[in-house]
């Protein structure tokens, strides 16, 4: 079905999505944090999860992650990295993978899930849109979230605007940057290594 919000136990979800999102942001330039021993899941890197985590202390989870069944084909997937006698994951998370973590930092062992069924490609439009939606996003990951979306889902960049709330102008301004930036990087990699570095 569309969806159906139980609560459900999230320490069996898909731990190699996570490790795989993780890393594409490290590439990126981000530091990652120390990996917990418990499952392979990351924690997050600044002291916003610690924040979270006391906050889900307090007064527990207020918005449920959203999670849908493993695909079979993805299982094998899951076994890099599991340690002999872990429980297979039965589901992986599409959005809220920073409430399981910092639930997990909390101390808990249950938190709130919507269950629901999504392909893949549905599954990759929400996560980069939930992507775009992020508080500290840089410029430059938001313009490749962008691209991305654009890329993903055939939408066009007007299209993507609707999707996450933004102006036609403010998308196109975002995508110009990444062009701009491609533009420097395909220049500095054309010219001679003995007039790099001097400005």
């Amino acid at each position: 079905g569309e969806g159906d919000p139980r609560a459900h136990e999230a320490l069996g979800v898909d731990a190699a999505q996570h490790r795989e999102r993780l890393e594409r942001h490290h590439a990126a330039g981000e530091e990652r944090g120390q990996e917990d021993e418990r499952d392979g899941v990351e924690p997050h890197p600044d002291h916003l999860a610690q924040e979270l985590a006391d906050s889900i202390t307090a007064s527990g989870v207020h918005q449920p992650i959203l999670v849908r069944p493993l695909p079979g084909a993805r299982l094998g997937e899951t076994f890099e990295g599991r340690r002999k006698g872990d429980p297979l994951p039965t589901h992986e998370i599409i959005a809220g993978e920073r409430r399981y973590r910092a639930s997990k930092l909390a101390g808990k062992t249950q938190i709130p899930a919507i269950v629901t069924q999504l392909a893949d490609d549905q599954v990759l439009e929400l996560q980069i849109v939930e992507n775009l939606q992020r508080d500290d996003l840089h410029p430059m990951e938001e313009a490749e979230g962008y691209q991305r979306l654009c890329e993903a889902t055939g939408i066009s960049k007007d299209e993507v605007g609707t999707k996450i709330g933004k102006s036609r102008s403010y998308v196109y301004q975002r995508l110009k940057l990444l062009d701009l930036w491609l533009g420097v990087t395909l220049v500095a990699e054309l010219m001679p290594s003995k007039y790099r570095g001097y400005g």
